[in-house]
């Protein structure tokens, strides 16, 4: 690393502000930044120049909107995640990921980047790390699982997997759950542009230590299209807006249980067969999202029935009111976060976005005039007991908030 004049003169001053700092005896002034915990916020938004991702580093979820002049601007088809204290942006149009490291100051620098491009994969892969050494991207159109090094980023190899039956069209690129040595990979059917599901139900589970993969179904439920997992290793799958939006639009007199709800066990390695949940009869409307507030728990943002009649079906989910509930997942009890209102919209949000503290931060849309391009986000910090009004942003989509530190 090349050493000049200006950096000499940075550290110079950094270090005089650590001795200040550190011989004051007031050492929680207003302004210091707490080292020991930070989150990755990013969002995007639209511009007269299309899409664009913006991601910082905070040491809270922001109580307040922040400048997007002071986060790091990525291009529109770009996806940030947070693993071992670095931060790592995956942009799918280049498909390239750079990693950024972040200060203790909160400053984000930007690393090294690795190129995918000649591995074949397509963009909006699923992803998963593992370790500091391991990572894979999961190509199961072409049948490979490419692993790659996330410390020294190096493309490492390629392994041969198996295809799935279905023709796997899933946007649940940020789906994989791991726990323990195997990893477990939604494989969606939901395919947008015959407005048809898949009948069944199906996963994949990766063996880390094998780098065996196989595939097990279930054909109490459709198709998934939305997945968590608790700490125990059990993963829920369920329908999401994605469902219900070629369900709407599409032919699929044959399918049956689309509104359900089942779980994987990692550990068992199989479906629960005593685990089935309508979900959708839970709550009398349709699933547009639902968020884990802990092991027993859910939050669930709703699409009051009957759906409303559109006939362009990109702006569907711009016109369908939701409001927010809380489900137990062992009673089916319901309540409503009364406070969040009636006049939410959904489609928001595709990932649980958490703060420090475990609280949910919920994200509220609101697309002015239906208009599908617009949108107002009202953000609320959920917890199991109620939902508080945080602030309110103006043509913001949030895309997640991750763990750093």
């Amino acid at each position: 690393m090349k050493i000049t004049l200006k950096t000499l003169l940075i550290s110079f001053i950094l270090l005089v502000s650590c001795l200040i700092a550190c011989d004051s005896d007031d050492g929680d002034s207003e302004g210091m930044v707490d080292s020991s915990t930070a989150l990755l916020y990013s969002i995007n938004t639209n511009t007269p120049d299309g899409y664009f991702m913006y991601m910082g580093a905070f040491p809270d979820f922001p109580s307040s909107e922040p400048n997007i002049a002071d986060m790091v601007e990525l291009g529109g088809g770009t996806f940030a995640t947070a693993f071992n204290e670095d931060v790592y942006s995956f942009d799918w149009d280049a498909l390239t990921v750079t990693k950024w490291l972040v200060s203790e100051t909160l400053e984000m620098t930007q690393d090294l980047t690795i190129s995918f491009a000649n591995t074949g994969i397509p963009a909006f892969t699923p992803f998963s790390f593992y370790s500091s050494t391991r990572a894979f991207l999961f190509d199961f159109g072409n049948g490979k699982v490419v692993e790659w090094n996330p410390t020294e980023m190096t493309i490492t190899g390629t392994i041969e997997i198996p295809q799935p039956n279905n023709s796997y069209s899933s946007g649940e690129f940020y789906g994989p759950h791991t726990f323990g040595n195997r990893i477990l990979i939604p494989i969606s059917d939901v395919n947008f542009e015959t407005f048809t599901l898949d009948d069944a139900t199906t996963v994949a589970i990766f063996d880390v230590e094998t780098n065996a993969l196989e595939y097990k179904s279930d054909n109490r439920m459709a198709t998934t299209s939305g997945s968590f997992m608790d700490s125990q290793g059990r993963v829920y799958l369920f329908p999401t807006r994605g469902t219900f939006w070629v369900m709407e639009y599409g032919d699929n007199a044959n399918v049956a249980n689309y509104g359900k709800m089942l779980r994987f066990d990692i550990i068992a390695n199989e479906f629960d067969q005593n685990f089935e949940v309508d979900i959708n009869a839970a709550v009398d409307g349709t699933i547009s999202k639902l968020y884990m507030l802990n092991d027993n728990e859910v939050a669930a943002e709703v699409t009051a029935l009957p759906l409303p009649e559109i006939s362009n079906p990109d702006n569907y989910f711009a016109t369908a009111p939701a409001t927010l509930k809380k489900i137990n997942l062992n009673t089916l009890e319901v309540t409503d976060y009364s406070s969040v209102g009636t006049n939410v919209q959904s489609w928001i949000n595709n990932y649980d976005l958490f703060d420090l503290s475990g609280n949910l931060i919920y994200p509220a849309g609101q697309f002015p005039d239906n208009d599908y391009n617009s949108v107002n986000t009202r953000f609320y910090r959920v917890n199991a007991n109620s939902a508080e009004f945080l602030y309110e942003s103006t043509n913001v989509w949030p895309v997640s908030i991750e763990l750093i530190r």
